[in-house]
């Protein structure tokens, strides 16, 4: 295992500070031009974020085993998302944040080998607009060989896929329904697409250093 302390982490082009829009998260990844090698340090593993064809990055500054989850801290400049299990879990200093999160999904190994949806819920505290206590339904299911969409680039057809199916309210209070995809390769996540809220869903990829 290793881990890094915050100084050893670069920004990208990701989150930029003082952008006063309405949804400033997206309009950063507007200045990120799609075709922008980003530059990366062989000796971290990263984690590659897309939205509306720009990508930015996060760089590992943590990964432990806890509670019976794979607990990841990627940062980026004054920012970070944490993942557990390949989910996102909290997000803190960006526009905006997950606070708490009190999700216990199944595990992904009980996903693959179960033949039906597995249902649970969690509850967010939200940020901007204190939505503390928002509650979300959850249906979770691994999908079959057709029902696979496609094949991202880099990643071989031996990934297992699971859907989740989410039931929540938007900051309107208003019903929002969404869906997330988790590619899994022996048993760990590889490539998902994930929302943080109504305005901003993303893919997330992970990339592992190459150095010894």
């Amino acid at each position: 295992m290793k881990t890094w302390g915050l100084q050893t982490c670069v920004l990208v082009g990701f989150f930029l500070v003082g952008c006063q829009t309405t949804y400033p998260m997206a309009d950063t990844f507007k200045a990120i031009v799609a075709s922008q090698k980003l530059q990366r340090n062989p000796a971290y593993d990263y984690l590659l974020l897309e939205f509306n064809g720009r990508q930015a990055q996060m760089a590992l500054g943590y990964r432990a085993k806890k509670n019976g989850f794979l607990v990841e801290h990627w940062y980026a400049g004054g920012e970070m998302l944490e993942m557990r299990d390949g989910r996102v879990y909290k997000v803190f200093g960006m526009t905006h944040e997950i606070r708490r999160n009190t999700g216990k999904p199944p595990s992904w190994e009980a996903l693959a080998s179960s033949t039906q949806a597995i249902s649970w819920s969690r509850q967010l505290d939200l940020m901007p607009g204190y939505r503390y206590g928002m509650q979300e339904t959850v249906s979770s299911r691994k999908l079959s060989l057709s029902e696979a969409r496609y094949l991202p680039d880099g990643l071989n057809d031996k990934l297992v896929w699971v859907r989740d199916d989410v039931q929540t309210l938007d900051a309107q209070g208003q019903p929002w329904n969404y869906m997330q995809l988790f590619a899994l390769l022996n048993g760990r996540v590889v490539y998902s697409e994930q929302c943080i809220n109504e305005k901003l869903c993303m893919n997330f990829r992970f990339l592992a250093h190459t150095s010894p």
